[in-house]
């Protein structure tokens, strides 16, 4: 088969094809290699448009010589054809690669480096590609990188009129967000963000949006989402690389790394000291000291652990019975409390509430009104009490002046004054053992105590993340259904907030229990 114009070329199959064009697969007769050349339509051929842009990729891949970029052998333009004959590469798209899913990370590391590499040195030319995406990266069998289709590609020392304000190139997935905007002053900083979404779509195995939504819909996205949502980061992705994606990726240029070199520093340290895993850096954990050691030496060991484990949780559970039981008031004060309590909840208890009322010493019962008196027939009652248990709490209540205001204790919220300050006093938010991990992860734990004998129902407690100048970052609130007398509840904080400083807890809202 032969081609009019390329007699010097023997058109051995068709290696593509499309609505602009078709791509041959020739030999270059004189030197016996194989050759990729690109002829656009002859119908299109004629129109000034397109010829002016097939110039421009032949003039761009004339200035480009490295061993990641595919080569630029002849140019042929005549007035009804167009031939760009380039070196022929052998090998797969990115894309197909991906349909498998994500990549090893040894191998992102190594690929990755050859396509940093290759647009660092395109843009040292004052080249933008414009149009990067996996179908434009080809891996040979041999693991090397060849960067296609500068098709798209702007030369910025040039005002090119394809570059005019308004006229949108590229493909939408990858293009960055000044150019779904149709902004016209393009520079390196917008390939930087298409690399890091391809590096994000090689770590995961899939494109950051749902190709099937509609072409507004991504647009929007692209200008004002980030990547993924952060409270829910790719579980694939390393902490350390999520960071290199993260800061590729920003929405505006001056945020993003500057050049091609120092996203390579960076994406390079992400693995530099640290163990490649399919996990989150944060989440790899070293190894116990007996891995390595004999069979039969870690059964010993594994025994001896749980030995320890278990007088340790005897001894827990021992210490625990001992506390609860030394925290009850004597058993002879029991009776005067109660005698009390039913004289003073003469108009805010029944008979049936006063005998469920947990225990508490006399002592503490004046605190709770400190504003007013105490009630004249108090020490009478109590007095009566010792003498005549079985009767006492009939006669004080009878006797009490309905007028006079009933004291109760603390821990008894329901009758206190204000039950507001009663659970604020009771119920203490802590949170403990607060950790960063790289610029957005944050983890600590939340304890939440109650130190009343009355346990609390439906407790609020807002969380504040805050920055280092106090700044909310984020609230969030949660719901505990019952924390019991003396007791406590803990829970795991795991947050993916950039710029997090600290953490406050507090108890907004409470219930008294029965």
């Amino acid at each position: 088969m032969q081609v009019p114009y390329l007699e010097r070329y023997e058109i051995l199959q068709t290696l593509g094809q499309g609505g602009m064009g078709v791509v041959y697969l020739a030999r270059q007769k004189k030197l016996d290699r194989l050759v990729a050349i690109k002829a656009i339509s002859p119908y299109l051929a004629q129109e000034p448009e397109v010829r002016e842009r097939f110039a421009a990729e032949a003039s761009v891949l004339a200035r480009l010589s490295h061993p990641n970029i595919v080569t630029l052998y002849d140019y042929i333009e005549e007035p009804d054809a167009l031939y760009l004959v380039m070196e022929y590469v052998e090998g797969k798209p990115l894309s197909e690669i991906l349909k498998a899913g994500p990549l090893p990370l040894e191998s992102i590391r190594k690929y990755f480096h050859q396509i940093l590499d290759a647009f660092a040195y395109a843009h040292s030319k004052g080249i933008i590609h414009r149009d990067i995406k996996p179908s434009n990266i080809i891996i040979t069998p041999e693991g090397q990188v060849k960067i296609l289709d500068f098709g798209v590609a702007k030369i910025l020392s040039s005002d090119h009129s394809q570059t005019r304000t308004g006229m949108r190139v590229g493909t939408l997935m990858y293009m960055s967000p000044e150019q779904v905007k149709g902004e016209k002053n393009l520079d390196a900083r917008s390939d930087i963000y298409s690399l890091g979404v391809v590096l994000f779509e090689m770590l995961t195995g899939k494109p950051p949006y749902d190709p099937e939504l509609g072409d507004f819909e991504i647009s929007l996205r692209i200008v004002r989402e980030p990547l993924f949502d952060f409270s829910h980061p790719p579980a694939t992705i390393p902490q350390k690389l999520l960071e290199v994606v993260l800061h590729a990726t920003e929405k505006s240029p001056e945020h993003r790394f500057p050049s091609c070199e120092e996203f390579e520093e960076a994406f390079e340290r992400a693995f530099a000291g640290e163990t490649v895993s399919a996990l989150p850096a944060t989440e790899i954990l070293p190894a116990p000291p007996y891995a390595t050691q004999a069979p039969g030496w870690r059964r010993w060991s594994l025994a001896v652990v749980a030995g320890a484990t278990l007088l340790l949780l005897v001894g827990g559970l021992f210490w625990w019975f001992r506390s609860a039981k030394a925290s009850q008031p004597p058993a002879e004060d029991t009776t005067q409390v109660i005698d009390t309590l039913a004289w003073a909840a003469q108009d805010t208890l029944s008979p049936a509430e006063t005998l469920s009322t947990p225990s508490t010493p006399q002592a503490m019962v004046p605190e709770v009104k400190q504003n007013q008196p105490a009630p004249t027939k108090a020490p009478e009652s109590s007095k009566r009490s010792s003498q005549a248990p079985a009767t006492s709490a009939k006669k004080s209540s009878t006797t009490a002046p309905a007028s006079e205001p009933a004291p109760s204790p603390d821990n008894i919220p329901a009758q206190a004054s204000d039950p507001t300050s009663s659970f604020r006093e009771a119920l203490k938010a802590d949170v403990q053992d607060f950790k960063k991990y790289g610029i957005l992860q944050v983890k600590a734990v939340l304890v939440v105590s109650n130190s009343s004998a009355r346990s609390w129902q439906n407790v609020q407690i807002t969380l504040r993340l805050l920055s280092k100048e106090g700044k909310v970052k984020k609230t969030e609130t949660l719901q505990v259904p019952e924390i019991l007398p003396y007791g406590h509840w803990e829970k795991k904080l795991d947050y993916m907030v950039g710029g997090t400083a600290s953490i406050e807890a507090e108890v907004v809202s409470a219930e008294p229990g029965p």
